[in-house]
């Protein structure tokens, strides 16, 4: 479902309703829905989370990689990407401390 189909049977009081639920105004839900205006990222957000998913972020932005950022957890997480990078650099950390202590082995020897 578009924006356009979801605002269009809605009176002013509820169009109102809605665009204070999600934090904007019935002029920029107006100007958004008919092509004239992009929606920001938190924009697309609150329409998905006002409308149930109804209107999709990734349908409100396709230009964002809405992908990539619903793979992590939560509020604080890493995205999986991210982890496997970390993972890799605890890698390299781990293995560059081993060449250091065998260093101290050897001068000690």
């Amino acid at each position: 479902m578009t924006l356009l189909e979801f605002i269009k049977p809605l009176d002013k009081q509820a169009l109102l309703a809605f665009a204070k639920q999600c934090e904007t105004t019935p002029g920029q839900l107006k100007q958004v829905a008919y092509g004239n205006r992009r929606a920001s990222a938190a924009l697309a957000i609150a329409l998905e989370r006002e409308t149930d998913g109804a209107i999709r972020c990734e349908d409100t932005r396709p230009d964002i990689d809405w992908a990539y950022l619903r793979n992590s957890a939560g509020p604080g997480a890493v995205p999986v990407a991210c982890k496997r990078g970390l993972q890799r650099r605890g890698e390299r950390r781990a293995e560059e401390r081993r060449q250091i202590e065998r260093r101290h082995e050897d001068r000690r020897a």
